[in-house]
């Protein structure tokens, strides 16, 4: 593929794609690649401040919208590699892909939206394996450490048949919300109070006596295999998260922990890869805790009973501030405080064989706070893969194992990721331990 560029950067000046260009800047000669969006100004500042970094010349800024598809296509003409941040991608994504099915291009971006991934699968995967391209969602924290965790714990059991259990424990400090976060917040917030206007009949359209009986037919793409496959749905369900499993007592951890504020989507993923790599129907639970602090599995904290509650007190109030429609001015406040904090993300996932003979844990963590720098990291090293001709070559696109045209890291690349991520500060480490 002879394109202009290896990667373009969409969405450069949004909080993580500001990190983004630093990270691409670091890496000075070892790709070629722009930043793109809708302001001219700030992109050009922000190509200064690369060049500053990598001491050598500004990357190319190329103007494109999300409300002008020529300007998307003429992007994604120029490069091998789209790296989106721009969101939320329910409202800002689809374009991008339209683009980049049409010229060929791979993409990638940092949504945690599942439902989106969904209807994209429904609705552009054929066309995306047609046109050779791969559509790679889920390539920040959300959802990369989990779903990939999963994996590489799944594959250290295969001697043992497999995991029936994985759990994962996040820790992180620092960087607080993401704007791009907020509105992906907000926005479905809005969806989901729309949603219910209208199962009330008090939404924007009301039925008529004429509309009663009435359904609106759905289009053919509607009746497509979503993310997670019909097979999966049952252990996704057992999985799910429930208010019977808000606060759960994990005997690997010998403490209580509450849910993780990611787990709903997180989960969708990780039963959507192991799915489609081999290990499918596993119980997988996705907690928040502090590795590393003795006294949080002590009595003083009530075995984490403590620490549980506040967690869960703050996750509300984030919540309640999200459905009052404030959420914009408190996530500033926030992340002032935030901001005070070293920088930290710590991901521990441990995994049970089906033969109850073995665990593997898989330990992942990285000088940075997850939403921002983490995840810019690791976005990055996606791009990086999906322009690397070599390192393309060596997998089997083809194959249904690897998720099509529409994919996620861990389905697509699989142990190939991880040299680049340690590379990139990514420490791994992974074990099996015999179990008596």
């Amino acid at each position: 593929m002879s394109r202009a560029y290896d990667i373009v950067v969409f969405g450069a000046t949004s909080s993580v794609g500001v990190e983004i260009v630093k990270l691409m800047a670091l890496k000075k000669n070892e790709s070629s690649w722009a930043i793109a969006g809708r302001r001219a100004a700030p992109l050009a500042e922000i190509a200064a401040g690369a060049a500053k970094i990598s001491g050598g010349t500004a990357p190319d800024v190329i103007l494109a919208d999300v409300k002008d598809p020529a300007t998307l296509r003429a992007m994604a003409k120029q490069t091998k590699v789209i790296l989106t941040t721009v969101g939320p991608y329910a409202k800002f994504g689809e374009g991008v892909i339209e683009a980049c099915i049409a010229e060929g291009t791979h993409y990638a971006d940092i949504t945690g939206e599942v439902p989106w991934v969904s209807q994209m699968k429904k609705k552009h995967g054929s066309a995306a394996k047609a046109a050779g391209v791969q559509i790679v969602s889920l390539c920040g924290y959300d959802s990369i450490p989990s779903e990939l965790g999963v994996y590489l714990a799944a594959q250290a059991l295969k001697p043992y048949g497999g995991p029936k259990l994985a759990e994962s424990f996040h820790n992180m400090s620092g960087g607080g919300f993401p704007a791009g976060t907020v509105e992906t917040v907000l926005h479905g917030v809005e969806q989901g109070k729309k949603a219910g206007l209208a199962m009330l009949g008090m939404g924007d359209k009301k039925k008529t006596s004429a509309d009663e009986g009435k359904s609106e037919a759905k289009p053919e793409w509607a009746r497509n295999e979503g993310f997670v496959p019909a097979s999966e749905k049952a252990a996704l369900g057992r999985s799910n998260p429930s208010p019977f499993n808000i606060v759960q007592w994990s005997p690997q951890m010998k403490c209580f922990t509450p849910i993780h504020f990611m787990a709903m989507i997180n989960t969708s993923v990780v039963h959507a890869s192991a799915s489609a790599l081999g290990y499918g129907g596993l119980q997988y639970n996705e907690r928040i805790t502090m590795m590393g602090m003795p006294l949080y599995t002590s009595i003083f904290t009530l075995y984490g009973l403590i620490p549980t509650a506040l967690t869960l007190l703050s996750l509300g109030f984030i919540g309640l501030c999200a459905v009052l429609g404030i959420l914009r001015p408190v996530a500033k406040v926030l992340n002032f405080f935030a901001l005070m904090m070293p920088p930290d993300t710590r991901v521990k996932v441990v995994a049970t064989s089906k033969d109850d003979k073995a665990r593997s844990t898989v330990t992942m963590q990285y000088p940075g706070d997850p939403g921002i720098l983490f995840t810019a990291c690791l976005c990055v090293e996606v791009a990086v893969a999906l322009a690397d001709e070599k390192l393309m070559g060596g997998l089997d696109t083809s194959a249904a194992s690897r998720g099509g045209g529409m994919t996620t890291p861990a389905m697509l690349f699989g142990d190939a990721l991880l040299p680049l991520l340690n590379a990139a500060g990514v420490q791994t480490h992974v074990g099996v331990i015999d179990l008596p």
